[in-house]
């Protein structure tokens, strides 16, 4: 498996990992997407649902969103390193479907290099 693969797989991993936090289940609870990110060596899904997120290794057939990118760029984005925006505005991330779930995302990500058990930990 490349090594791009392996960071966009482990940091949708990291991410995952997160919702088990009172504080991020409180974020999430009326939260509901099906998040697809693509890049040229790994498909992986999340499903935000019921106050938590499980993720899946392949392509939903109707995600809400859908983020595609080198695996890099979007394991930095689920990092929380640099916001979702600011890849997408930059090129190196294209965006279809709701924008308000990459948004949302982006935020998630953002908050979990808040909480003490996830700071500083990146997908790289």
């Amino acid at each position: 498996m490349a090594q791009g693969s392996l960071s966009l797989v482990d940091a949708v991993r990291a991410l995952s990992a997160g919702f088990g936090h009172e504080r991020v289940a409180r974020a999430v609870a009326a939260w509901e997407a099906v998040i697809q990110l693509t890049a040229p060596d790994a498909r992986v899904y999340l499903v935000v649902a019921d106050r938590g997120v499980t993720f899946f290794e392949g392509t939903h057939i109707r995600p809400t969103v859908h983020l595609a990118g080198a695996g890099e760029d979007l394991a930095t984005g689920l990092s929380g390193a640099i916001d979702f925006t600011h890849l997408v505005a930059g090129g190196q991330v294209s965006v279809r479907g709701r924008y308000s779930d990459m948004v949302n995302l982006g935020r998630l990500a953002a908050a979990m290099r808040k909480i003490p058990s996830h700071a500083g930990k990146s997908a790289r």
